[in-house]
């Protein structure tokens, strides 16, 4: 058996055990949940091409999720975190977009408790921040407040570039944003923008008077149970930790510890895959909001703006490609993909580390999610 071989061996392995004790211990209620044969026969074939799956694709890791209903997800992993240290599912990363998912769904918790409306706008909360009498909350979920990204700023990104460890504090993100000319006049267009999340945070943190890292740890980390899922204060990640790759600076370097602080609001969880799994669920299936809630987070209101269609569009944090309801992400040499479907009560999540031939603009856990899905059926 070559090293490679040896190494997947190792994770297939790994990966069966995860699926027993751990995760059941922790989840005894639904200990009885078993997903259907069918699927079952489509894990064990996931489970044997999951090393082809990452060698295709080219990518250092790769980590699958699979959940039916309510059942305990199945999770796997081929590859490697670091030289000789084989990549495992109960590996910890940066959930990135979830963490939008998450914010909208406790924007929309509060509307149902009747402490916003999402027509509300923002000079309630934020009188002194740019056109704050004409952008709603909804706006800012919606990516719809004509707010500038300062993430495509050009001088935020050589600023990056330099210096990866710096700490980002938020104001200064908002100042490179707001230097920057609205893209249009609120409500008139569509463009996504970190921006809007780190507003909408602030807001919904004026409006409860509770700081926003306090809501998202009581309203969706502790509410949903998600006992491997970590607010990031700091660039560490809970052990054990999925290293990242990337060669956006022109080297094929380990870039993990990269500070995430240019994310604030937007980026701010850690997580493992079975987590993932079990919020991407939950924000999907409106597990913690109104039913009237929730149908608004599936309506693509942005239909017409932007480069929003029937095929594939943007509502309340939520991306929407029927029949699946998804969040992607993709930053600092991690990708990832995440998926529901209703029809089917399935979920999909891939992560992936970029690998040295991997292009630094494109993220290759979207193909291998729907490759994922079409040996489930979808």
């Amino acid at each position: 058996m070559n090293r490679q071989s040896a190494i997947f061996a190792v994770c297939v392995v790994l990966a069966l055990i995860s699926m027993r004790s751990p995760w059941a211990m922790a989840k005894s209620d639904h200990a009885s949940v078993q997903p259907p044969a069918a699927t079952s026969a489509a894990w064990t074939k996931i489970v044997n091409r999951l090393e082809e799956l990452r060698a295709k694709h080219g990518v250092t890791a790769l980590l699958v999720g699979v959940g039916i209903g309510e059942a305990p997800p199945l999770v796997a992993a081929a590859g490697t975190s670091m030289t000789g240290v084989p990549a495992r599912t109960d590996m910890h990363f940066r959930m990135g977009a979830m963490a939008i998912a998450s914010q909208t769904t406790i924007l929309m918790q509060l509307v149902d408790e009747g402490r916003v409306k999402l027509d509300d706008t923002i000079d309630k909360w934020l009188p002194a921040y740019p056109q704050a009498n004409a952008i709603t909350l909804r706006m800012l979920a919606d990516s719809t407040s004509g707010y500038a990204d300062y993430e495509s700023d050009p001088g935020f990104t050589e600023a990056f570039e330099k210096d990866v460890f710096y700490a980002w504090p938020t104001e200064e993100l908002l100042k490179i944003a707001f230097a920057r000319d609205m893209v249009f006049e609120p409500g008139k267009g569509f463009q996504y923008a970190h921006t809007n999340f780190i507003v909408l945070a602030q807001a919904l943190a004026k409006a409860t008077n509770t700081p926003y890292e306090m809501l998202l740890q009581q309203r969706i980390i502790d509410r949903l149970g998600l006992g491997q899922t970590w607010i990031w204060t700091t660039a560490e990640l809970p052990d054990p930790p999925l290293h990242g790759f990337t060669k956006e600076r022109g080297v094929f370097e380990d870039s993990t510890y990269w500070s995430p602080s240019w994310t604030s609001y937007t980026g701010p969880l850690n997580g493992d895959m079975a987590d993932t799994v079990r919020l991407m669920r939950a924000l999907a299936t409106g597990a913690t909001v109104s039913k009237e809630s929730l149908h608004l987070m599936l309506t693509p209101a942005t239909l017409g703006k932007g480069v929003n269609t029937a095929e594939h569009a943007f509502s309340l944090g939520l991306e929407l490609l029927p029949p699946w309801v998804q969040k992607t992400f993709f930053f600092g040499g991690y990708g990832g993909t995440a998926g529901y479907d209703a029809s089917k009560d399935l979920t999909i999540a891939v992560v992936t580390t970029l690998g040295r031939d991997s292009a630094p603009d494109k993220n290759p856990s979207t193909p291998i999610f729907y490759e994922l899905a079409e040996m489930l059926g979808r």
